[in-house]
């Protein structure tokens, strides 16, 4: 269950757990109770889960209960806890990998043996050293190499189709990102294999992603691993040896809490801080939940408890206030039982008032025996006061609002009744005689197809009927026609005979509606007596619900009789003719059912005048009664008071279960949060072990590390003007603070923090020194360094330091793999890794290429190997087939045209021996390709591809013709080399344009000025100060002046100062800066050189921030020379060039004093004999901190020093950190004068001496 935890942190765990007392970091620690014991070994045993947990409050709290302390607590054996390191010394031996980043393309395998050997490997960027070396690193720690952070697991990228429509997620950026076609792949697994070898065993680790990581070994089956500690590998090493010189870029020291953890880590005690960390993060978070239970949910539950008691004193009448717990529930200490109690005894009253209500109402109550029936009594008893209270309202109404349908009938009155009668009266005999006339027509119409038109013509018949209103014909000529249609002309005025049969009775209908309308007559359907029924059916349903329903039924038979005595009035229904009658015309049927429902209507309306009043009276009577009746009204007033009373102790009923609940998830919540204080405090008790932790490692920074890393950086900078003086956890006045750490150098009488004074090359060095000090604190299950570039800043004397005194021990000792891509650096080390391995990264001509390394001195070993003569050939044959893959991967590399074909030597063979370029297509070439082609090689390679036997003359055949060409193909790899050289530097080798160099003069920028110098000075105030014995005066007319828009001379010249440029008539040298134009008129200022053969090369001059070389081979180009700097500093024109002409005005020189330099103490500022320029007005007042000035100090002299402000004091340190000189603090009183440095001329022979 512990097995996790390092040996240091399990014992710790094992006798705090059993409560013993333990020294860690010179202190005395123990964890007093069994609560904080047991949180303690729960803590240690999911140490991992709950780092992982988003809530470890939740998690912790789920396993508290289960968890087993004193079963746990019996098998922690402390004598179990010594060792569990066994010391392998893992090296590296063979890698495989498949699609990951740039050493091979996707989809395809790569492999080397590292042999346990160290490697020196040196390639220029983008060959894929970065790659080999964090693929090592990718299988060990999950973690690989990138440029632009410290090692970090691979991450999830988004990429884009090149016209951006199509987006592409999901792909991780440590997988190749091409095929060996150069097409796009996506998602594609990609995983490395390692085969480590240790003193004891060989294994094979294998992580693929996206994080598996299994372990094999000889003989054994792949078995998947939680994490590497399950293969014998410690963490820490993994950490100190294989990533931490990675992460060094990136390092700093002050706040730096991965620091602090990984010292944890040094300390043996890691995993016991982590235990801390979940402690302390543990007491917070229950702190915090505590809190937030108090305030969100215990608050406001003890605010809902305050308003019950609240509502229940307001309620409580003299029966509730004689119950004996009444008292008890409405003081502040309150419990459960009381609230139960007095809840039992409201309970009780309100049983006794619904059985005297129910006696009052006359309701049955159920025979408790009968549960589902006395169930549903309580139910609908407790809605009774509600209900009964609603109803006492409703008849208090007024009786049409209850009797809507029947006595607030809104129906004729007995006028209108009379006008109706009579209206109708007189349709029915029109309606009689008009159907009769429509029938009889339309029987005629039946018989004579042409009579329809006849009446519509008769109906435009002129008076004096002479023409036919049809065809306008004399009727004279048709006197038949002409009868017929004098016969018609009085039926064609009646218009209901041009209609339609169907449009007829709708005609009909039509003039019913005016009399009596369709809604009056829907009316008629719901006689007198239906709808003083339906209005009693509606009033019970809406008013008398559940047990109410019983009273009411009880009057159901006075309403019965009630209808029953309605005197009603009939009416004689309508009929129509029997000649007419005729049962299928639908229309006919329906319309005098329409007109009997109008004489329904006035006579429904004649019956409601007729009963209206008695109707009420009697209504009146059923519903409120007279006193001493047994009326609705009556019975519900005689209930009144007991219906109050119940309505009361049914709302304290209900106050008080909200109570109960209230008061029992009070306590609930109550409990909860004694138990995360409880929890609290016993992971304060826990947490405090950071304390421990932390002696011990301040102890160990304080001392041997400290003196460790000491002695590294005296190896690397023996001779540095600033001394190391300390490494410290916090700070140099308190080293318990718990997240710093720190590096001092000493200053005098002061010790200063590295960060400010350390240029780019000492801060890598004091970082080195740390991180191999670190190194040396590692356990023995990795004997390997991974170095990455390690060396960056430093320069060449530091390199050759670092080599000697840092690498080279543990090449001695162990394995070392250095990658580089410093050609000097690779070639300086050469010496340390004699005997071993050391390889060049050839550059990849396309992105697709897989990693390809020189052949070195690999045939040199194949001919040892053979003096040897073991027998093993096919061995040797396999180092002949490496040796032919990367001399053809070298010339691929350097050649301009590609034509290696992944994975198949004989095309890629072909393709070199067909490349028409005349600077490839040689005899070099031919003899190189006709070599490869030779019978000797081809048999060897056919039968390493066949899996067949080789013997000796095989091999030796193929080495003789292999040796025949060496030194051909050596010349040819030259050659090519010499082709990439010029042509990544954008030069010709056989160019014969030569370059003409202007020296341009600026005229519009010329200065006419000249310049008093009036001192010799020093820095130093120990003898050599100011000689005020110098007076000359320079002139600066012709000298042209540019304004500075880059960083390309930083710190010489800075971004936004000016720089004073040297007269037309000299011409640059090597080294010198100069402001340059190129023939396509770039602006550059950086340092000059010109090769041999006229190429000019311009190079920054910035030390800490790298300008790729320019090289111009033609033209005609503008040059001047940089001869001074002026301080002056303004916003330069942002226009993508280095300088510019920024209309500088030379009245600045009228200010402006010229001191000439004695001696070295002012480099590199300005060096000997150099002019420093000065301001003449005194700023003794306006010292800014780190200023260059001019000072005169009282008692000491003159100095040019750095200015440092602190409180009322002034600190003067040395300019030139190469000279050790002792700092000067004085008070700001004793500053007589100071003079602000505002330039440096560089040379002194600008002008002519006028003195």
């Amino acid at each position: 269950m512990f097995n996790h935890l390092n040996v240091n942190s399990r014992r710790i765990v094992y006798l705090l757990c059993n409560g013993e007392v333990v020294t860690l970091g010179n202190k005395s620690l123990k964890v007093p109770h069994d609560s904080a014991r047991k949180l303690l070994a729960l803590l240690s045993a999911h140490t991992t889960s709950l780092t992982q947990t988003k809530s470890i409050v939740d998690s912790v709290t789920s396993l508290y209960p289960t968890f087993d302390f004193d079963s746990i607590k019996k098998n922690m054996d402390v004598s179990n806890c010594s060792g569990g390191d066994h010391g392998y010394k893992y090296k590296v031996g063979k890698i495989k990998t498949c699609s990951f980043r740039g050493l091979a393309p996707t989809g395809r395998e790569w492999e080397y043996d590292f042999k346990c050997n160290s490697h020196l490997i040196y390639g220029p960027n983008g060959s894929g050293k970065s790659s080999l070396l964090g693929a090592i690193c990718w299988c060990l720690t999950g973690r690989f190499f990138r440029d632009d952070q410290p090692p970090c697991i691979p991450e999830k990228i988004t990429a884009y189709s090149l016209d951006g429509s199509k987006k592409i997620d999901n792909r991780d950026d440590a997988q190749s990102l091409l095929d060996e076609n150069g097409n796009s792949s996506y998602a594609i697994p990609y995983w490395i294999e390692i085969e480590l070898i240790g003193k004891q065993q060989t294994i094979y680790l294998r992580r693929t992603c996206p994080d598996i990581l299994t372990m094999k070994k000889d003989t054994g089956e792949w078995v998947q691993l939680q994490n590497i500690k399950e293969a014998g590998i410690d963490e820490l090493d993994c950490e100190l040896r294989l990533l931490m010189l990675a992460k060094i870029s990136h390092m700093k020291f002050g706040k730096n809490p991965d620091i602090i953890r990984l010292l944890a880590e040094v300390t043996g005690y890691g995993d016991l801080e982590s235990i801390a960390d979940l402690a302390e993060d543990l007491a917070k978070n229950s702190k915090t939940a505590a809190t937030n239970k108090e305030n969100k949910e215990l608050s406001p539950l003890n605010n809902i408890i305050s308003e019950c008691i609240s509502n229940i004193i307001k309620i409580a009448d003299n029966n509730v206030k004689k119950i004996s717990s009444y008292e008890k529930i409405c003081k502040s200490n309150r419990s459960t039982d009381d609230v139960k109690d007095f809840g039992l005894a409201i309970n009780k009253l309100i049983e006794i008032f619904k059985s005297q209500l129910a006696s009052d109402l006359g309701l049955i109550i159920p025979d408790k025996e009968n549960i589902e029936e006395y169930k549903k009594w309580q139910e609908q008893s407790n809605n009774l006061p509600g209900l009964l209270n609603g109803l006492i309202v409703e008849l208090n109404k007024p009786l049409n609002e209850i009797f809507v349908s029947s006595i607030d009938f809104k129906g004729l009155s007995k006028d209108e009744i009379d006008v109706i009668e009579k209206k109708l009266d007189n349709f029915e005999k029109r309606a009689i005689d008009e159907i009769k006339e429509r029938l009889d027509w339309a029987k005629k119409e039946l018989e004579d197809n042409h009579l329809g038109l006849m009446l519509k013509a008769a109906n435009y018949l002129a008076e004096d009927n002479i023409n036919c209103p049809v065809c306008t014909q004399l009727l004279d000529n048709v006197p038949e026609i002409k009868r017929e249609l004098i016969c018609l002309k009085v039926k064609s005025a009646k218009e209901y005979l041009h209609k339609q049969l169907d449009d007829f009775w709708r005609y009909l209908t039509g003039e019913l509606n005016k009399i009596v309308s369709a809604s009056q007559r829907d009316e008629s359907r719901k006689s007198l007596m239906f709808r003083i029924n339906e209005d009693w059916s509606n009033f019970k349903k809406i008013h008398c619900k559940e047990l109410l329903k019983q009273i009411a039924e009880r009057h159901d038979l006075s309403i019965d009789i009630l209808t029953k005595e309605i005197l009603q009035e009939n009416y004689i229904p309508f009929k129509i003719p029997h000649s007419c009658e005729d049962s299928s015309n639908l229309y006919l049927v329906q319309f005098v059912e329409e007109i009997n429902k109008a004489k329904n209507y006035i006579n429904l309306c004649k019956n409601i005048n007729s009963n209206k009043k008695d109707i009420q009276i009697k209504i009146q009577s059923i519903l409120i009664g007279n006193e001493g009746k047994t009326a609705f009204k009556e019975i519900l007033a005689r209930a009144k008071t007991n219906i109050d009373s119940l309505s009361s102790l049914l709302n304290i009923q209900k106050e008080a279960r909200t109570l109960y609940k209230g008061i029992e998830k009070a306590e609930e919540i109550k409990l909860h949060i004694r138990g995360l204080r409880s929890l609290a405090d016993s992971a304060d008790l826990i947490k405090v072990i950071k304390i421990n932790i932390r002696e011990e490692v301040k102890a160990i920074v304080n001392g041997k590390l400290g003196e460790k890393t000491k002695e590294y950086y005296k190896n690397l900078y023996d001779k540095d003007v600033f001394e190391f003086n300390q490494l410290t956890t916090g700070h140099a006045a308190n080293p318990d603070i718990k997240t710093e750490i720190n590096i001092y150098l000493k200053a005098g009488d002061y010790q200063v923090p590295m960060g400010p004074y350390s240029n780019a090359g000492r801060m890598r060095a004091l970082l080195l020194s740390f991180a191999f000090a670190l190194i040396e604190k590692s356990k023995d299950s990795l004997d390997m360094i991974i170095l990455d570039d390690p060396a960056l800043s430093l320069d060449d004397e530091h390199k050759a330091r670092f080599i000697d005194h840092l690498v080279e021990p543990f090449v001695k000792t162990g394995q070392v793999v250095l990658g580089t891509h410093y050609e000097r650096f690779y070639q300086d080390s050469e010496s340390v890794f004699e005997n071993n391995s050391k390889l060049v990264l050839v550059p990849k001509k396309r992105p697709s290429d897989q990693i390809v390394l020189e052949a070195g001195d690999l045939l040199e070993k194949v001919t040892k190997a053979m003096e040897i003569q073991n027998g093993n050939w096919r061995e040797i044959a396999g180092d002949i087939r490496v040796w032919i893959e990367r001399t053809l991967g070298t010339l691929n590399g350097y050649c301009p045209i590609p034509f290696i074909v992944f994975n198949n030597l004989p095309l890629s063979i072909d393709n070199y021996s067909k490349i028409t370029d005349i600077r490839i297509a040689s005899q070099r070439r031919d003899l190189i390709v006709s070599t490869l082609k030779s019978k000797s090689i081809e048999r060897i390679i056919h039968k390493l591809h066949h899996n067949e036997p080789v013997n000796e003359p095989d091999v030796r055949d193929a080495l003789k013709v292999i040796k025949e060409v060496e030194k051909t193909v050596n010349n040819e790899i030259a050659w090519l080399k010499t082709l990439h050289n010029h042509a990544i530097r954008h030069r010709q080798v056989h160019d014969g344009n030569k370059i003409v160099l202007n020296n341009v003069s600026f005229k519009k920028q010329e200065v006419e000025k000249n310049i008093q110098v009036i001192r010799k000075a020093a820095a130093a105030h120990n003898g050599q100060g100011i000689d005020w014995d110098i007076n000359e005066e320079y002139s600066l007319v012709g000298n042209s002046i540019v304004h500075i828009s880059s960083d390309a001379i930083s710190p010489i010249g800075q971004y936004g100062q000016y720089l004073l440029l040297g007269n037309v008539e000299i011409q640059p040298k090597n080294g010198d800066l100069v402001a340059f134009e190129t023939p396509d008129l770039k602006k550059y200022l950086r340092r000059f050189w010109q090769e041999q053969d006229g190429t000019i090369i311009l190079e920054g001059a910035n030390p800490t921030k790298p300008f790729k070389p320019i090289y111009v081979n033609s033209g005609k180009c503008n040059v001047r020379r940089v001869i001074g700097i002026l301080y002056k500093q303004d916003q330069p024109n942002h226009n993508n060039e280095e300088w510019s002409l920024n209309g500088f005005s030379d009245n600045w020189f009228d200010d402006i004093l010229g001191v000439r330099v004695k001696g070295t103490s002012l480099e590199p500022i300005a060096r000997d004999g150099q002019i420093i320029l000065i301001k003449k007005f005194d700023v003794k007042t306006k010292i800014k901190d780190d200023m260059l000035a001019c000072v005169s100090i009282e008692g000491v002299g003159d100095v040019i020093k750095r200015c440092h402000i602190s409180d009322s004091q002034i600190i003067l340190s040395s300019i030139n950190p190469n000279e050790r000189e002792a700092t000067i603090v004085t008070k700001m009183e004793s500053i007589q004068h100071a003079y602000e440095l505002n330039g440096v001329l560089f040379e002194t022979g600008t002008g002519k001496s006028i003195d």
